[in-house]
């Protein structure tokens, strides 16, 4: 079963994929550090709801309750 915060990993992964941007790149636009992109991509920590919001708003996307 996937976790939410398995989903939103690939999600990132992807999004940083299809964009051809670095790590480095993409913490900066959403003003984090890039250790912390890369700690998150592996799983190495559990995010707080602010670094949800702009992971999903650095990604052009909506969240969603349902």
């Amino acid at each position: 079963m996937l976790t939410f915060k398995k989903v939103l990993i690939g999600e990132l992964i992807a999004y940083r994929k299809r964009h051809k941007i670095t790590q480095s790149e993409f913490a900066l636009k959403i003003g984090v550090a890039q250790q912390v992109i890369s700690k998150f991509e592996k799983g190495e920590v559990e995010p707080r709801i602010t670094f949800i919001e702009k992971l999903v708003l650095g990604m052009g996307k909506e969240l969603a309750i349902k």
